[in-house]
């Protein structure tokens, strides 16, 4: 039996777990500090802070309390993204390395959905909490951190030619394997937003089908 993935955008947007709208005027501190500009932003969140996470439990506990069968639920980014460079932020991504030897930024993702997915395992064992991950970003060492058992990943890839089959895409052996060894349970997997978007020319959104 089919069961329909749920990675939508829903970390900081409108309506979303920690919608910006709602929060961040009065706790900009939920969210990711940006070095450059030297202020909180908008989206994202700081993965340090202990307030956003009790607030993320609550919304995420209400929601499942009014819909105890849903099988999934996301704690997706959406486009207006940024990853927190808090002091306590940045040594997580430095913990872990790309495999160009430089910190993981994306990395503190996976640190939120596995707290969060272990936060509800006892009380919820059959649901399954997912990440989006934008273009495989990932990490080189897969080898010393894995997602939860209930967690997972939803993998948006947006370099592909659509005219060809994905494990052909010259990124794939990288951006699938890389996740796939990440997911502690195999029945979790990946599971594939797969959709084009070409940004120059939105009248031919699907230029490699003939």
């Amino acid at each position: 039996e089919g069961v329909a993935a749920d990675i939508r955008q829903n970390l900081t947007s409108r309506g979303g777990w920690i919608d910006r709208e709602k929060f961040f005027k009065n706790h900009p501190e939920w969210y990711p500090f940006n070095r450059q500009q030297n202020k909180r932003l908008e989206g994202g969140v700081c993965v340090s802070s202990e307030e956003m996470f009790q607030e993320l439990f609550k919304e995420i506990g209400e929601y499942l309390a009014k819909n105890p069968d849903v099988p999934q639920v996301c704690i997706g980014c959406d486009d207006y993204i940024f990853f927190c460079e808090c002091e306590k932020c940045l040594t997580i991504s430095e913990s872990v390395k790309t495999l160009a030897g430089l910190p993981c930024p994306p990395y503190q993702h996976v640190v939120l959905i596995n707290r969060v997915a272990k936060h509800f395992a006892r009380q919820y064992p059959n649901v399954r909490f997912n990440i989006l991950v934008y273009d495989g970003f990932g990490p080189a060492d897969t080898a010393t951190f894995h997602f939860e058992p209930n967690a997972g990943a939803g993998l948006a890839l947006l370099w592909r030619n659509h005219g060809r089959p994905i494990e052909t895409c010259e990124r794939a052996p990288f951006i699938l394997g890389q996740w796939s060894k990440m997911t502690a349970n195999p029945a979790n997997g990946l599971e594939m937003w797969d959709y084009y978007a070409n940004f120059s020319d939105y009248y031919l959104p699907f230029p490699n089908l003939d």
